[in-house]
Formats: structure tokens, C-alpha cells, sequence
């Protein structure tokens, strides 16, 4: 198979994930659950990077394991002021959702709404960015195989 098929191939079976994962998360956080919110979306947090871990395995599963190391490198990777001050800032987004997220259990249906598309949004950001590095390592071979 050539690479650009193979390629393609990665990138549809990727996108495919991401969605998916930005319909789930969207799903679970519009689902109101009254004073537990702050939680569910740190618990949403780590499914979020786990989505970037199947998203590395799409990509390079079949060369080489995915490590605790190869992860924190590619989620490191991922911002340009480290891994420490990028999760700080993810949680304390989660964290406002989660805020948010009880505020608009109250709002009803509308609400539910609004929290879900919003927590299904960030996920896809998520996964676009661990998407578009793993991409650009698989094209010019700067993950190498171990």
C-alpha cells in the first residue's frame, strides 16, 4: 500500500475516533447529574486522553508500543509551555465546566444541551490537536520505532 493510501487510511480510522469520542463525552456531560458534575468531568478529562492514546496507536501502533513515556511526550508535544502548566490549565477548564455544568443542570433541557456541546467540543479540540502531531510525525518519520 502506498503511503499516501495507508495514510488516509490512518487519518479516516483517527477522525473516526475523535468523533465518536466527542459524541460520547458530549453525551455523558449533557446527561444533568446534580452536584457530581465537577468530577464527571475530570473523569471525561482522562477519556480525553486516552482518546489521544488510540489516536497515537491508529498511527504507529503497528511499529512501535505506546509507553507512558511515548504519551507524555506527545501530549507534551502538544503545547508550547509544557505538559505540567497544560494539564493545570485543562483542569481548571474541566473544572469551570464543571461549574458551568451544574449551573446549567438547572437551565433544563437547554442547558443539557449547551453543557454537552460544549464538553463534546473541547474534546474534539483535543483529539484534532494529538490528531494533526501524530500526522505530522507519521509523515516526515520523526517518531521513531523502538
Amino acid at each position: 500500500m502506498s503511503k499516501n493510501k495507508e495514510l488516509e487510511t490512518k487519518r479516516r480510522r483517527a477522525v473516526f475516533a475523535l468523533v465518536s469520542a466527542a459524541l460520547a463525552t458530549g453525551f455523558a456531560s449533557a446527561v444533568p447529574t446534580f452536584t457530581v458534575e465537577v468530577p464527571k468531568q475530570l473523569t471525561l478529562m482522562a477519556a480525553d486522553v486516552a482518546l489521544c492514546g488510540v489516536i497515537y496507536e491508529i498511527y504507529f501502533g503497528d511499529k512501535t508500543k505506546l509507553t507512558e513515556e511515548k504519551l507524555m511526550d506527545l501530549l507534551n508535544e502538544a503545547t508550547t509551555l509544557g505538559f505540567l502548566s497544560s494539564v493545570a490549565a485543562y483542569a481548571g477548564v474541566k473544572i469551570t465546566q464543571g461549574m458551568f455544568d451544574e449551573l446549567m443542570d438547572f437551565a433544563g433541557p437547554s442547558g443539557w444541551l449547551l453543557s454537552g456541546s460544549l464538553t463534546g467540543s473541547q474534546t474534539f479540540v483535543i483529539g484534532l490537536v494529538c490528531l494533526r502531531i501524530c500526522e505530522y510525525r507519521y509523515k516526515n518519520s520523526a517518531f521513531k520505532a523502538n
